[in-house]
């Protein structure tokens, strides 16, 4: 067993204050799916949380999934509709969210560098994060670390909602939005209209 998660175990364990940043890179190093149970091992929702990585661990190292879908333009769209839906059930009467408009249109764009650079200026998607974290189910230090490490090897704030779930005390499942960053999609929230392309 590598050193990193053995101490990790251990800090764990006692659960208490560590260094900042420690354990951030816990899941590098093509570290294995047997490895990813044992980080897990001290948490409720382990069976849950190490599926969630090893799929994604897997679909990341084969460079995402390949799908030819015909119009694939439509099923990533039916993809974000889906997640969105599923967000608004949390968030629909949360004061946090009043100022923000829903998004409730789908555009798709062909080019994906143009609805990348969108991106910076998607301030719902910015909300809905900061919204995802305060909703940890507790606070100690060994959860805090670990949602630390859990975004310091994903690539994508929606790929970290996804993989930390089964410890946020929300609905909100992050399944359909893995399927669509999975397959290359890109999207951006501007206004009531939620942007989208994906790699060919």
């Amino acid at each position: 067993m590598k050193t990193i998660i053995k101490d990790w175990l251990e800090f764990c364990e006692v659960d208490r204050i560590t260094r900042r940043g420690l354990y951030n890179t816990l899941f590098m190093d093509n570290i294995s799916e047997k490895e990813v149970n044992t980080i897990f091992e001290p948490f409720k929702n382990k069976k849950e949380l190490s599926f969630r990585m090893n799929r994604y661990l897997n679909d990341w190292r084969k460079g995402g999934i390949i799908d030819n879908t015909d119009n694939k333009n439509i099923q990533m769209r039916d993809f974000l509709k889906s997640d969105f839906e599923e967000r608004k059930v949390d968030i629909e009467n949360v004061s946090f969210f009043n100022d923000i408009v829903f998004p409730t249109n789908y555009e798709y764009n062909d080019s994906y560098d143009e609805v990348h650079k969108m991106v910076m200026s998607d301030e719902f998607s910015q909300e809905f994060n900061d919204y995802f974290r305060e909703k940890k189910i507790n606070e100690n230090p060994k959860t805090y670390e670990l949602y630390r490490a859990i975004s310091y090897i994903s690539k994508h704030y929606s790929y970290t909602q996804y993989l930390f779930q089964p410890l946020v005390n929300m609905n909100y499942t992050a399944n359909h939005i893995y399927e669509f960053l999975i397959r290359g999609g890109v999207y951006a929230v501007i206004d009531d209209t939620v942007f989208y392309s994906f790699k060919k």
